[in-house]
């Protein structure tokens, strides 16, 4: 198999380690920008980071039913707090300040104590670790990997709360171990999932959790960029800019779906996605660093998608059912992408629009989203009865 092959070829990566390789790079960016940071060469914007490693939480949570302390299941509860947690990374990013003790309280809680109780557990379950030694092989590296992750977990959680236990450079050293360990359980899990997928569970799917997720992102950052364009709050547009590209990142490892269309999960759209992911953590630290170059990239991924969504609603017109259920997703599709290209071309041209307006559009996108994805819960279910009738 040539490199051009190899690129075109579809892998088969599930969602839990989509997740884990998007956490583990962000880890391994933050820990190879600390050094520069530790000696004074770059700024440094805490809250970018502790606001980023909430919202990756959040996405675990929502997408797998996968708690800090273990796993919890995808259902309405837990969705409502991923929800919250969701929202607590988004404003701890965007809004430098604001959250003084919580998002360190947050992930003492989750990266600390969780990371401690995995750990426990891990070694209390008798069965479980030893049908892993027992089986061997790749079970023996998942042993190996869960241990370090939840060790480092915990120890990252303990340093995060007390800046003292660690100088800048043991922190960096640390938060790369930790990262090297997701990327090494990501890849463990792919060959575990293959021969033992996981089952399903919750009344979303992963695909559908995130578009839950992206919706409420929306809302928010909406929300929040009215008083912002009044100069009522401050605002990281780095970190802004920073997220979305984590969730572009999140959504191409974990489902193909790109802001410009969905492909199949190549190689290419992999490294794409990790591309995005480093780019995206580093524009979350550094105040203004990547900010004019994700400006433009941003926008210019808003408008194509926009407009290529546009052209492949108008090329289907006509074709299939005529149901009303599905000529009200057609125009919800309709809407997110002029939505889109709204948003897009305010970044593309300066002062196109007033940042009130923009926050504006992008709450109703948000809010577009929630209903689209209604719609695709209401449709899903109306195959499923009828499959089973």
């Amino acid at each position: 198999m040539d490199m051009r092959d190899f690129l075109r070829a579809e892998m088969a990566v599930s969602t839990e380690s989509a997740v884990l390789l998007t956490a583990g790079v962000i880890s391994l960016t933050a820990s190879a920008l600390l050094f520069p940071i530790s000696r004074g060469i770059l700024p440094y914007y805490e809250n970018g980071l502790l606001g980023l490693l909430m919202f990756v939480m959040a996405v675990q949570i929502i997408t797998l039913g996968k708690a800090p302390f273990g796993d919890v299941g995808r259902g309405p509860l837990w969705t409502v707090l991923g929800v919250v947690l969701a929202g607590i990374g988004v404003v701890t990013c965007f809004i430098p300040g604001l959250f003084r003790v919580v998002p360190r309280l947050v992930l003492l809680g989750s990266m600390g104590v969780g990371g401690a109780a995995m750990f426990v557990r891990l070694c209390l379950d008798g069965r479980r670790l030893a049908t892993w030694l027992r089986l061997g092989g790749v079970f023996l590296h998942l042993a190996a990997a869960c241990g370090a992750a939840y060790l480092l977990s915990m120890s990252i959680g303990l340093s995060l709360w007390s800046r003292e236990i660690l100088s800048a450079r043991q922190y960096s050293v640390l938060l790369m171990a930790y990262g090297a360990s997701l990327v090494y359980l990501a890849f463990v899990l792919v060959p575990v999932y293959r021969d033992h997928p996981p089952a399903r569970t919750g009344n979303l799917s992963p695909d559908k959790s995130m578009i839950l997720l992206v919706g409420v992102f929306m809302v928010l950052l909406g929300v929040l960029l009215i008083p912002v364009s009044l100069g009522l709050l401050p605002f990281s547009a780095g970190a802004q800019l920073g997220l979305l590209m984590v969730i572009f990142a999140v959504q191409m490892l974990a489902f193909g779906n790109t802001p410009v269309g969905s492909f199949s999960r190549t190689p290419a759209v992999l490294l794409v996605g990790l591309l995005f992911t480093v780019l995206g953590t580093a524009s979350c630290m550094v105040p203004e660093l990547l900010v004019p170059f994700l400006t433009v990239a941003v926008g210019i991924l808003n408008v194509f998608g926009g407009a290529i969504g546009m052209f492949k609603l108008w090329s289907r017109r006509g074709r299939g059912p005529d149901f009303a259920i599905l000529k009200r997703l057609g125009r919800v599709q309709v809407a997110v992408n002029m939505f889109s290209i709204l948003f897009g071309a305010s970044m593309l041209i300066s002062r196109l629009l007033p940042g009130t307006v923009i926050g504006i559009i992008l709450s109703l996108n948000g809010a577009t989203l929630l209903y689209l994805l209604h719609l695709l819960v209401e449709i899903e279910k109306m195959s499923g009865d009828r499959r089973s009738s």
